[in-house]
């Protein structure tokens, strides 16, 4: 299953029971990328562009783009060490991550690791 590069994804948070569900929010550059409901006020935050990087299998980044279509922040780890403790937040810098797809009976579910030095970060979302 592949990732559709020229869209835009909204990624809820799993595991998720029926309709609904929060989704990773943008609240600005060195800020934790939090979860939330999906509603108008806060929807274009919710927005991110998952790209392939190229010439390496299986990592990609995430970034949010503006209205525009300016680079606005990459997901990162706050803190960048061999056991990460800190949350993902949105960073200036580019960070690449391990995305694969799970077998867990939800379309288009997706774990994602880190992919630089950082091991051990498994997140779980539904593009």
């Amino acid at each position: 299953m592949s990732i559709p590069f020229d869209a835009l994804h909204t990624l809820r948070a799993s595991p998720v029971v029926g309709v609904g569900g929060v989704y990773a929010t943008w609240n600005g550059i060195d800020k934790t990328v939090t979860v939330a409901a999906e509603v108008p006020p806060i929807a274009e935050h919710q927005l991110w562009k998952i790209q392939e990087v190229k010439g390496k299998e299986g990592i990609y980044t995430i970034v949010r783009l503006t209205k525009e279509g300016a680079f606005d922040g990459s997901w990162s780890l706050k803190d960048n060490t061999a056991v990460p403790e800190g949350p993902i937040i949105a960073s200036k810098e580019t960070v690449e991550w391990h995305i694969e797809h799970i077998k867990n009976g939800v379309p288009h579910a997706i774990s994602h690791v880190s992919s630089s030095s950082v091991c051990g970060m498994y997140l779980t979302a539904i593009l």
